[in-house]
């Protein structure tokens, strides 16, 4: 019997300090590494924005240093991430254009362009409509829509983009991936 209830007691301890021990214990920081392949006269870098559980959006820069203008193809750019190919969606791009991509846009000879980009899945629309009712029938008085991002619940992703020059173009790829991160000592 006395063994029975010093059991039972170490065995509450030991279940209470591993429950509060683990409640205690922060997510560790993830930490991403962006390797993106080289494009003749121009630098692409990509800053991937996240939190512990998912990618928020990806900010692209683009700068071009050659003596001609580049267009980024924006409607045949892609992210890809578990086995599927997704459209961009950037930040400000009409909603109608939201399945067929964004117009290209182009960056002069000298210049740079930043823009924040999203997975094309990540969109989230709604709309609300305010109604006067008046006897039988109802009027729409006022339908407003809004658009926001769900976080893209991978730990990896490939954005693709299509640089245009001319009759030619490029695809310049960023690989973004988790970086092991070693506690400090």
């Amino acid at each position: 019997m006395k063994n029975s209830k010093i059991f039972n007691i170490l065995t509450a301890f030991s279940t209470a300090m591993l429950f509060f021990s683990c409640a205690s214990t922060p997510e560790a920081p993830v930490q991403y590494e962006t390797t993106v392949s080289p494009a003749g006269g121009v630098a692409v870098t990509v800053e991937p924005h996240y939190t512990h559980r998912g990618f928020t959006d990806f900010q692209v820069s683009i700068s071009n240093t050659q003596s001609s203008d580049v267009t980024i193809q924006w409607a045949k750019s892609t992210i890809q991430y578990n086995g599927k190919t997704q459209h961009l969606f950037l930040e400000g791009q009409d909603l109608a254009t939201a399945d067929t991509g964004a117009t290209a846009e182009t960056v002069s000879a000298g210049n740079s362009l930043s823009q924040r980009l999203y997975a094309l899945d990540q969109l989230i629309i709604s709309t609300s409509m305010d109604y006067s009712l008046s006897g039988e029938e109802s009027d729409v008085l006022a339908e407003e829509t809004s658009v926001s991002f769900d976080l893209l619940r991978v730990q990896s992703a490939i954005i693709n983009l299509v640089l245009q020059r001319g009759d030619k173009e490029e695809i310049v790829t960023a690989i973004i991936e988790p970086v092991a991160v070693t506690a400090a000592e």
